[in-house]
């Protein structure tokens, strides 16, 4: 799916559908009342926070457990999903919906959904098995939040949300096998 929606951006494809997301939920690019209460969350759920999460899961777990184990596979979930995102970013080289291109490169997928997913999920994979499926809400809600966040303040295109989500959920799922 990740490929399709990549192949989507970089062809043109979405982008009638994203701006026609955009535009509904920004008419004329006016700052509103939504944009006002959901873009602090774009900042409180930001990539290096949800990274200090992680590791912070990943050193408790691992004292726990007297085990390196969790550290390195956090170490390494959180380099990998890095690595891939920003591959991507400079490959696609997408600019946001204000027309801006970013030093680490596009807009195209979005780190911050990538991290939301990659983090939270990584920290429940770190933790443990002991862990009820019930926990798995959070990484969604959390997600949740961010992409209508994102969207609403026009800070990524839609497509950019879905990739995100699609990479941070394929890296989270080669983790969880790996594990």
């Amino acid at each position: 799916l990740f490929v399709a929606v990549t192949v989507l951006v970089v062809t043109g494809v979405a982008q009638p559908f994203d701006e026609w997301i955009i535009r509904s939920v920004r008419p004329h690019d006016v700052w509103g009342e939504p944009q006002v209460r959901l873009s602090p969350w774009v900042h409180r759920l930001r990539p290096a926070l949800m990274l200090v999460l992680l590791a912070g899961a990943c050193v408790a777990a691992s004292v726990r457990r007297r085990s390196w184990r969790p550290a390195v596979l956090g170490l390494v979930l959180g380099c990998a999903s890095t690595g891939l995102l920003l591959l991507v970013k400079v490959v696609v080289g997408r600019p946001d919906p204000h027309g801006a291109l970013a030093v680490s490169g596009g807009s195209y997928p979005s780190g911050h959904m990538m991290a939301v997913l990659v983090c939270l999920g990584g920290c429940l994979l770190v933790l443990g098995p002991g862990l009820r499926w019930c926990w798995w809400w959070v990484p969604i809600a959390a997600a949740g939040l961010m992409a209508t966040a994102l969207v609403v303040t026009a800070t990524h295109w839609p497509s950019d949300v879905v990739g995100g989500a699609l990479l941070g959920l394929a890296t989270l799922m080669a983790a969880g096998w790996g594990s």
